[in-house]
């Protein structure tokens, strides 16, 4: 049996429109007005500072300049100093665990039901205890269905039921229903993802997502900057949790939804670009190219596009050393997985990465032999981006 908390009196007065909204909010809650006050007064704190301990607000132990980024929130509750936070040890990353992870059902009517009556002023408030709903499974997630509250959205989200296959249909998310967590909110952005676009989202619909869950909320008055903060830091976290895998190719704004596709497609991508770089080889010096494209010497139109050609080759080789360089234990892990559909000659190449090297080395070489020095320099200083230019001058 649990023992209520002391209750306080406090005064308010509100206009007539405002008493009505209480009486219509009390009558559907079924509890007293003073117990309506003090839900809503719960509710509308934890929305906007989770778990900071309110003292630390009235006792100015916290900047202004700190509240104001977490009510927009732009700042995640578990970078607030833990001294400062009533439940320091649930912070982003944490989930329920031992008890708390297999709460019987009829004991979670019960807390709650305490609860209500805890803030219920005139201790004799009639509140009904909600009726459980049990957990969606993985195959009642990928439906409409009932919107998901926060609870339910963490134990969805959890280590023991979230995987690269979940779905989540967008219909069971209420973006209201969402508190500031990145893990859990960060997971019902990959399985909503991977519900509407399948195995391969761009950049522009993952931010598209993002602002409508999380990036609506803010009260800056910059709104671009804070979109961009959101945007930025939720691919972050998605990437760092490997809920979105990098297009190999950096200047594609794509990613993938599972680690599969993520190592089929750079498997595709080094296999297919290797081969259309070897076909290109025949045809790279000026001469061969206007031939192969009866094109006259002079033609000024024939030689800028030749140009381009060219710097479209060294860009593709730029992506291989990227690959190479920044994939490297996807490569590394195809590597020990039979090449993992890789074409190469596995007796002249012991590894990916040692093939890949060489490639690149060696085409290099190529372009030397077969691009005039003058056209040469004019391409990577005029036809390929930064990047591309750095990338190309590092192989040696």
């Amino acid at each position: 049996m649990s023992t209520a908390a002391r209750s306080e009196r406090v005064e308010a007065y509100v206009t007539p429109e405002q008493k009505a909204q209480l009486e219509a909010i009390s009558k559907r809650l079924e509890c007293s007005q003073s117990a309506s006050v003090g839900m809503l007064i719960e509710d509308a704190y934890q929305r906007a500072y989770n778990d900071l301990d309110p003292r630390a607000i009235s006792e100015n132990r916290v900047a202004d300049a700190t509240l104001d980024q977490l009510e927009a929130g732009k700042l995640a509750i578990d970078e607030i100093d833990p001294e400062l936070r009533l439940n320091p040890d649930e912070n982003d990353s944490a989930e329920p665990t031992g008890a708390d992870a297999e709460t019987d059902p009829a004991e979670t009517e019960v807390s709650l039901r305490e609860k209500l009556a805890m803030i219920a002023s005139d201790g004799g408030a009639t509140v009904n205890a909600p009726s459980y709903s049990p957990i969606p499974t993985r195959a009642d997630l990928t439906k409409q269905g009932r919107v998901l509250d926060w609870e339910t959205i963490r134990k969805v989200t959890s280590d023991e039921r979230f995987d690269d296959k979940a779905k989540i249909h967008p219909g069971r998310i209420d973006r209201e229903n969402l508190r500031s967590r990145r893990k859990p909110i960060s997971r019902v952005l990959a399985g909503i993802c991977r519900h509407q676009f399948g195995t391969v989202i761009s950049g522009q619909e993952i931010d598209e997502l993002i602002d409508h869950y999380v990036g609506y909320k803010t009260d800056r008055i910059n709104e671009d900057e804070a979109r961009a903060y959101f945007r930025e830091t939720y691919r972050e976290t998605m990437l760092n949790a490997e809920l979105l895998y990098p297009h190999p190719n950096p200047d594609k704004d794509a990613y993938y939804m599972t680690e599969e596709a993520y190592r089929d497609a750079i498997a595709t991508y080094v296999t297919d670009t290797t081969d259309e770089l070897g076909g290109f080889v025949n045809t790279m010096a000026r001469e061969k190219w206007f031939k192969a494209h009866n094109s006259k010497p002079g033609d000024s139109e024939a030689l800028r596009t030749w140009k381009n050609d060219v710097a479209e080759a060294l860009s593709d080789l730029a992506v291989l050393e990227t690959i190479r360089t920044e994939h490297t234990e996807t490569v590394l892990a195809l590597d020990g997985d039979d090449a993992g559909g890789f074409d190469y000659d596995i007796d002249e190449h012991p590894s990916i990465t040692v093939y890949l090297k060489r490639f690149a080395t060696e085409y290099l070489g190529f372009v030397d032999a077969l691009i005039e020095g003058r056209y040469y320099q004019e391409i990577l200083d005029h036809h390929v981006s930064d990047r591309v230019r750095k990338i190309i001058s590092d192989i040696d």
